[in-house]
């Protein structure tokens, strides 16, 4: 199921442009791609060459994207190998699942079956794999600790690569120090010895520590350019916090309510302390607010455990009749699948920038543009890597200045800082603002933008900058006027060369 799924999504993100058929990744993750390309190219790990903003919050995931650059293959098809290795990472959560399954029911008969069909069509799972992300990596390296320390457990041997494996986890996603808390307090929870794990859980902070002076050298700053855009400044964090944890609860209420049934039943340490180390990732929500994604990623991590707990807790308590916990078991799946499973292979798509127009838009601005040539974008992954030019991003992801803004209320994470006048003023030679054409020569649209979801767009396309210099200059190509069009500024010698752009031919 898992790689039938994972095959689906690998072909339905993909595009023919030109009689070249294209793969992308979220939208984010192509801003971690261009980063790994650089790197590869030797500009470094930058998003500009020349320009050091640490624009990514996935270190490690960036520089196993930077291996795959190594690969002898075009910008077309460098996304597939990063696509088969999350496969491969979500076939690892799968089968570390089942031994962490094991170490509470060693003869688990339905309840791994259960698990495993329900982890293989959950989208907290499937999602992220499908789509590129690096949280297959954390949620497989955290049950990779999670089984280590299990197993040292029972046979009363400390492994020093577990813990080293446990320090590797905040480099995985940079906010990942609340998963290395949750894994260091099952650490200390099961420990006979204190005083040693004392020690290796010191020893393994060493690992981000050494990352954090590393940040420091090279971006001159200790933390990310994405914690000013995300958390710093952003009001009413604990508020989206908890509206985050609640559709959460919402969605996992079924095997929530099993799980917490089945770790009161057994006042069994293991189980406590998995609900320890959620209750650790639940603060950390509290305290920097919601993400702009639709499923749980903040939490992703804990799914598998929480399934894990559900199944052997029906188990335990239907031992005596197979019949129910045939019945609840399948409760469990059924109510994982119609709150957060994968009901059609639509729901794997990924609209998050609008990858397709904007790979669309890339190829064409790579084809038609000078090398030399600026470009200020607003989804700013696709349209960047596959554009190779200078890019200004006028979210701010990759742009110092607009990260440290106020934030603007009421507008989406990640999307509510920006600055057009600065970002346009530092005169890029095209601009790509998100919206088609007709939109933007709609006042009435601007203002109906600005009033709901997309007053980043609004301010953009309604700034003084563009509308006297780049507004009445789009590209007339009708492949962009009508999904993504491009702008033109006055004062750049593109202007002269709009004309010669022509319309790609596009397909499936």
């Amino acid at each position: 199921m898992l790689t039938l799924l994972s095959a689906v999504a690998l072909l339905q993100a993909s595009v023919v442009v030109n009689g070249t058929r294209y793969f992308w990744l979220d939208d984010d993750q192509m801003i971690s791609m261009r980063y790994a390309r650089n790197l590869v190219d030797g500009h470094g790990l930058v998003w500009n060459p020349g320009e050091r903003v640490e624009g990514y919050s996935n270190p490690l995931w960036t520089l196993v994207m930077a291996a795959v650059h190594l690969l002898p293959l075009a910008d077309a098809h460098m996304a597939i190998p990063v696509k088969l290795l999350n496969w491969g990472l979500a076939c690892v959560v799968l089968l570390l699942s089942e031994r962490a399954l094991r170490h509470l029911l060693p003869k688990p008969g339905l309840a791994l079956l259960a698990l495993l069909l329900t982890l293989a069509v959950d989208l907290d799972v499937v999602y992220w794999s499908a789509n590129g992300f690096e949280t297959t990596l954390l949620t497989a390296l955290f049950l990779l600790v999670v089984v280590r320390l299990l197993h040292e457990w029972e046979t009363g041997h400390c492994r020093p690569l577990t813990y080293l494996l446990l320090g590797v986890l905040p480099l995985v996603r940079s906010d990942a120090y609340h998963v290395w808390a949750g894994a260091a307090l099952l650490a200390w929870g099961l420990s006979t010895d204190r005083d040693r794990t004392r020690r290796w859980l010191a020893l393994s902070l060493a690992v981000p520590a050494l990352h954090l002076l590393a940040r420091h050298w090279y971006y001159g700053e200790w933390l990310p350019n994405t914690y000013y855009l995300k958390v710093a400044g952003v009001p009413g964090r604990t508020r989206l916090g908890a509206g985050y944890l609640a559709r959460f609860a919402r969605r996992y209420c079924v095997p929530l309510g099993f799980a917490a049934v089945g770790a009161w039943r057994a006042r069994d340490r293991v189980r406590w302390l998995v609900w320890g180390a959620a209750a650790v990732s639940t603060v950390y929500i509290l305290v920097v607010g919601e993400d702009l994604f639709e499923y749980s990623r903040y939490v992703a991590h804990l799914v598998p455990l929480l399934l894990v707990l559900a199944v052997t807790a029906v188990t335990e308590v239907t031992r005596r009749s197979l019949l129910a916990q045939a019945g609840l078991l399948l409760g469990i799946f059924a109510s994982v699948w119609c709150m957060v499973g994968v009901s059609s292979v639509g729901s794997l798509d990924d609209d998050n920038g609008e990858p397709r127009h904007g790979l669309v838009t890339g190829v064409l601005i790579d084809r038609f543009t000078r090398p030399e040539s600026t470009i200020a974008v607003v989804a700013a992954g696709n349209t960047s890597y596959f554009g190779r030019r200078h890019a200004i991003d006028l979210l701010g992801k990759c742009d110092r200045h607009v990260a440290r803004l106020p934030a603007h209320p009421n507008g989406y994470i990640g999307h509510n800082k920006y600055d057009p006048e600065y970002s346009l003023g530092l005169h890029p030679d095209l601009v790509v603002p998100f919206w088609t054409d007709k939109l933007v020569i709609d006042p009435f649209a601007i203002e109906q933008a600005a009033a709901g979801g997309d007053e980043y767009i609004a301010a953009v396309v309604s700034s003084p900058i563009f509308q006297r210099h780049c507004k009445s200059n789009p590209v007339p190509v009708p492949y962009l006027m009508e999904h993504n069009s491009v702008y033109v500024c006055d004062w750049s010698p593109e202007l002269s060369r709009r004309t010669v752009w022509q319309q790609p031919e596009v397909g499936e």
